[in-house]
């Protein structure tokens, strides 16, 4: 069953504008012909990537109907267990998730695929309650798969929907493919889902986009639901996808693609809500990755000027080193608050922002001196971050601190090394399985230290230890 599972990891792909699915393969379990798709408005997809031969019947892409209990058993767990899991530090508004449920039972793709990720879960950690939660998920993930192919090309075919929830729909099903991959260890086809969705978006102009987050949506689909259901759709989907991009740079050496200065420096969405960490941080984080690419084309032409390099990144390290002084200050102003919640909220939101911005410090470092990775000032960055990190006390919310663990944790020197694996140990605890890219992690961390202690002549970073262990993990 595992082995059917992962054959059709490689299906129903997303994929970004000009990219060619083979066109040759029409069988209903293997659906890769119905993969999506650029951006050609109003419709959002490129029609020589739709297999003209599916039959549409307008009953199987109409709202989903829960037509069992065990159904909506799956459908709650993922609403109470694995929603919390992918975004670890979301906290939803006072219009709470309703917007996620009207979008799960009103699109057949995601409702699918979130039976999936729930039958993965309960497969995983309630063995014993849910013996045939993996064998569901067998089903239920390629009924998600062949969904989407009918779900695109009906939606391609019809103008009963608006534009934005068109848009809506296909960066919802998009972001559940991409958490699809990191449930499963964060290593495979994501780079085509994130490239598909980011095409979507960047073909629109910045100006547009802000648009689509400061204008409130209206519901083309039911008179009673909230007219604002789109904007908070909208807002957590932009942000999400914004937020792949920027961290996944660590690992693919590319330059953010998405405009997240404009959105981060106007406050125009809010990372904090959704994802734990202050614009300010994640904006530092996307200059980073920026410089390291600005470097890399420069040496292809001829060498960077050493100075250059270093005056860009010294404006960045003052930029960080100026928001972590800022929360020092955010620990003094929430002893005046004097409910639980806000405070909690506060204190972990500090907590989270210190343990990006302690990692964006080796990050930096690692940019601007490479060769130095077991300088003073790298471990003492380091150290930082190990204090950040231990300030966090839910052992699970380390699952949403993944990239920290694999920047810094990478190039921490023997001292420092034993805290990375013990807090990766922790979160997998006992289980034979992981839900999420813990183990993936601890791979990483590894032959990082492996090749450092082997004394191999060039420069150890997590990319290194990537491309040796042959694989390119979205943390």
């Amino acid at each position: 069953m595992q082995n059917n599972v992962r054959r059709r990891r490689g299906q129903g792909r997303l994929s970004a504008p000009n990219r060619r699915e083979d066109p040759q393969d029409n069988s209903d379990t293997n659906p890769r012909t119905g993969s999506v798709v650029g951006v050609q408005s109003p419709v959002f997809f490129a029609s020589e990537q739709i297999d003209e031969n599916i039959s549409i019947d307008r009953t199987e892409v109409m709202p989903e109907r829960i037509t069992s209990y065990r159904k909506a058993e799956l459908l709650m767990h993922y609403m109470d267990y694995v929603f919390p899991l992918q975004f670890r530090f979301h906290t939803p508004d006072v219009n709470g998730r309703g917007w996620l449920l009207w979008l799960l039972i009103k699109t057949g793709p995601l409702y699918h695929a979130a039976l999936s990720l729930s039958a993965l879960h309960q497969s995983i950690y309630f063995p014993n309650v849910f013996g045939n939660a993996y064998a569901e998920l067998d089903g239920y993930h390629a009924k998600a798969l062949r969904d989407l192919q009918k779900f695109l090309q009906h939606l391609r075919i019809s103008d009963d929907r608006d534009e934005k929830s068109r848009l809506i729909e296909v960066m919802s099903c998009g972001v559940s493919l991409i958490s699809f991959e990191l449930f499963q260890g964060g290593v495979s086809d994501w780079q085509l889902h994130l490239d598909a969705l980011i095409s979507i978006l960047t073909s629109r102009s910045s100006h547009a986009i802000i648009q689509l987050l400061t204008e409130t949506g209206q519901n083309p689909w039911s008179q009673n639901a909230p007219r604002d259901w789109q904007h908070t759709a909208l807002s957590f989907l932009i942000t999400t996808i914004m937020w792949f991009d920027l961290l996944a740079c660590a690992s693919t050496g590319k330059a953010p693609r998405m405009p997240y200065k404009v959105l981060l420096d106007k406050n125009i969405v809010d990372m904090s809500i959704y994802m734990g960490a202050q614009n300010w941080v994640m904006r530092a984080i996307g200059d980073i990755a920026a410089l390291d690419k600005w470097k890399n084309n420069a040496q292809d032409d001829s060498a960077p000027d050493p100075s250059d390099l270093v005056s860009r990144g010294r404006i960045i390290e003052r930029q960080l080193e100026r928001g972590l002084q800022s929360l020092d200050y955010f620990d003094l102003e929430t002893h005046s608050l004097t409910t639980a919640d806000p405070l909690k909220k506060a204190n972990t939101i500090k907590n989270v922002t210190r343990s990006f911005a302690t990692a964006a410090l080796v990050y930096l470092h690692v940019v601007l001196f490479e060769l130095e990775e077991d300088s003073d000032k790298m471990q003492d960055a380091v150290a930082r971050n190990v204090a950040s990190m231990k300030r966090i006390t839910d052992q699970q919310d380390m699952r949403g601190l993944v990239w920290p663990i694999c920047i810094s944790g990478s190039m921490a020197g023997t001292p420092h090394q034993p805290f990375y694996e013990a807090i990766v140990k922790e979160t997998l605890g006992d289980s034979p399985r992981d839900f999420g890219n813990c183990t993936t992690i601890l791979k990483i961390l590894t032959r990082s230290w492996e090749i450092r202690r082997l004394g191999k002549n060039h420069p150890v970073r997590w990319r290194h230890a990537m491309t040796e262990i042959g694989l390119c993990l979205l943390v």
